[in-house]
């Protein structure tokens, strides 16, 4: 709570995580998950329509994204789902997930400002996993509907996320770019 309270943790990432616990769980809790599914979205409407948009800006608002739509598909609601996930590709661009070693790389040599810290293995990597996380949410619904899908290969300039063991010590390694 001290997290919520604090900022750090944004109310609709708070109840699309319950939302995630909710709907996996047994008996107990499923009962909570159209409860917290009102909430995550109620907050990222919230979100969208505060001021003229800055706080979609935001790698919590396109991790609350993916684990709303998540959820959709797993209900069986995939024509919303695929909505979310749409919303999840537009915020993750605004966010240039998609391109993160191109930042890295720029800020390095510009002494840019962008907003996560380029040299912290374990900030650059997450936003790697959820990048490619709503690219494989997209090729999904995009699979299952017959629609098309929103993110195109060839403007993709992320690597591929680092191993598990390395991304959780936060061991710096030499990542595969995605051309080889």
């Amino acid at each position: 709570q001290s997290m919520l309270s604090l900022g750090k943790i944004k109310p609709h990432l708070l109840y699309s995580v319950l939302l995630t616990g909710a709907s996996f769980s047994d008996n107990h809790l499923f009962h909570l998950q159209d409860q917290m599914y009102k909430r995550a979205v109620k907050y990222i409407f919230k979100t969208e329509n505060f001021g003229y948009g800055e706080e979609m800006v935001n790698l919590q608002y396109v991790q609350s994204l993916v684990l709303i739509a998540i959820h959709e598909n797993r209900i069986g609601s995939f024509g919303r789902a695929w909505l979310t996930v749409g919303k999840a590709i537009r915020a993750a661009n605004q966010n240039n997930l998609h391109e993160i070693e191109l930042l890295v790389n720029v800020r390095e040599c510009f002494n840019m400002h962008v907003s996560f810290d380029p040299f912290n293995t374990y900030d650059i990597d997450e936003r790697r996993r959820t990048f490619w996380t709503v690219y494989v949410l997209d090729k999904y619904c995009a699979m299952g509907s017959g629609w098309p899908t929103g993110i195109k290969l060839n403007e993709i300039k992320t690597h591929l996320p680092l191993d598990d063991d390395l991304f959780h010590a936060s061991v710096p390694e030499s990542v595969v770019p995605l051309e080889k």
